[in-house]
C-alpha cells in the first residue's frame, strides 16, 4: 500500500513540475512569481528553469508508470540537497528582502518532502538487477565533476561562465541545482544500477530537448565574451542527448522495453521467458511493480 501511495504522489509531484516547465516557457505570470528572482531573469533564464523543472519532472513520471520506487532515492537525495541548499542561501538573503522568507519555507518543505521520498525509496527492493553499463557510469562520474566546477563558478558569480549575463541571486541559486545535480550523479554512479540510470537520462534528456533549440537560436547574438561558454554548453547538450538516445532508445541491452533482470520469483535469474500480458511482459516492472505495491 505504501508504494501506490508513493507511486501516485510521485504522478502528482510529476505533472505539477511539468505544468511549472510550460509555465516558466510561455511565460505565465503566476508560475513565474514562483521564482524569487524573476524580475532579474532574461528570456533564456525562463527557458532554463523550464528545461530544470522537466528535468524533475520526467523522473518522476517514470517511477510513477513503471513502479521502480528504489530508483528514486538518488532524485531525492538530489532535490534535498538543491532546495536545503537554496533554504539556506534565501534566509541568508532575507535580511535584505524579508519576502524571501516565504520562499525559503517553501523550499524548506519541498526538502524536507523529498527527505521522507528518500527514507522510503532507499528501504525497496531493486526490481531490475541489470547493472549500470561501465561507460555510462563513467560518464556519470565525469559530470558530476564538471557540475561541481561549473557549480562554483556560479556560486562565485563567474559573469561568463554561462551563454548569457546572470543576476547575482539568479548565478548562485543556478549554481545550487548544478550542485544538487552533480549530487545525482555521484549517488547514480555509487549505485551503478540501470534502473536508476533510466531515470537520470529521461530527465536529462528532457532537459536538453528543452534547451538545444534556444541555444542554437542564441549563437547568432550572443556577445563575444559568452560565446565560449555557449559552445561548451551545446556540445554537452549534444552529447548528452545522444547518450539518452543510445540507451534508452538504441542499445538492445538497455532501451525502454527490453526485457529487465529481474529478482523474486516472479522473475528470478535465471529464470525461463517472461509470459505476455496484455502486450506487455508480465517481467516488465510496469507489471510487476502494480503487483508488488
Amino acid at each position: 500500500m505504501a508504494n501506490v501511495v508513493f507511486r501516485a504522489a510521485s504522478a502528482v509531484a510529476g505533472l505539477a513540475f511539468t505544468l511549472l516547465a510550460v509555465g516558466f516557457f510561455a511565460g505565465w505570470t503566476w508560475v513565474e512569481q514562483l521564482w524569487p528572482f524573476i524580475l532579474d531573469e532574461t528570456r533564456l533564464g525562463q527557458v532554463f528553469l523550464s528545461s530544470i523543472a522537466l528535468a524533475i519532472a520526467a523522473p518522476l513520471v517514470w517511477v510513477a508508470v513503471t513502479g521502480s520506487v528504489r530508483s528514486a532515492a538518488a532524485g531525492s537525495v538530489n532535490l534535498v540537497v538543491m532546495f536545503g541548499a537554496m533554504t539556506a542561501y534565501l534566509l541568508n538573503q532575507s535580511g535584505d528582502r524579508p519576502e524571501l522568507r516565504a520562499y525559503a519555507l517553501g523550499t524548506a518543505a519541498a526538502a524536507f518532502i523529498f527527505v521522507g521520498a528518500f527514507v522510503h525509496s532507499q528501504r525497496q527492493p531493486w526490481l531490475d538487477e541489470r547493472r549500470m553499463p561501465t561507460p555510462l557510469r563513467v560518464g556519470f562520474v565525469g559530470s558530476a565533476v564538471a557540475l561541481v566546477l561549473v557549480a562554483v563558478q556560479l556560486i562565485s558569480e563567474n559573469p561568463h561562465i554561462f551563454p548569457w549575463p546572470l543576476a547575482s541571486g539568479s548565478s548562485v541559486m543556478y549554481g545550487l541545482i548544478f550542485l544538487g545535480a552533480a549530487v545525482y550523479f555521484v549517488v547514480g554512479a555509487i549505485e551503478a544500477r540501470w534502473a536508476s540510470a533510466t531515470g537520470q537520462l529521461i530527465g536529462f534528456l528532457a532537459y536538453d530537448l528543452v534547451l538545444i533549440v534556444p541555444f542554437a537560436q542564441r549563437f547568432g547574438t550572443v556577445p563575444a565574451e559568452h560565446r565560449p561558454s555557449l559552445i561548451v554548453y551545446t556540445a554537452v547538450l549534444v552529447v548528452s542527448g545522444a547518450t539518452a538516445i543510445w540507451y534508452l532508445l538504441l542499445d538492445p541491452a538497455t532501451r525502454l522495453g527490453a526485457r529487465p533482470q529481474l529478482r523474486g520469483p516472479e522473475g528470478a535469474r535465471g529464470a525461463g521467458p517472461a509470459v505476455p500480458v496484455g502486450g506487455i511482459s508480465s517481467a516488465h516492472p510496469f507489471v510487476l511493480g502494480w503487483r508488488r505495491s
